[in-house]
């Protein structure tokens, strides 16, 4: 499995799919909270993300929106996709962001 994080903001998938299918086996190839998923892809996986509101300083704008957000559109836009939960340090209390 090969989490994609397109820090360019472009990936190329197709090029992306047929660079890794030379091997053995070819690996699951998962982009990050993409709606637009490629034949080549299987699936799509959160990221640290609050939502519209941003963080708050309680904890309790963790991300719930986006999750379910990702989550319904993977589940009803793409059943033969799959979704990768997200997890990370202080889940529910939000790092520190500046201003």
């Amino acid at each position: 499995m090969i989490l994609i994080f397109p820090t360019s903001g472009h990936v190329d998938r197709h090029r992306v799919r047929e660079h890794c299918s030379g091997g053995e086996s070819s690996p699951l190839l998962i982009d990050k909270d993409q709606p637009q998923f490629a034949d080549d892809f299987a699936g799509s996986y959160a990221w640290v993300q609050p939502g519209p509101g941003g963080w708050a300083a309680d904890g309790s704008n963790w991300g719930e929106v986006y999750f379910e957000n990702l989550y319904k559109t993977v589940q009803n836009e793409h059943p033969d996709k799959f979704a990768v939960g997200g997890a990370w340090p202080g889940l529910t209390t939000p790092p520190p962001c500046g201003d």
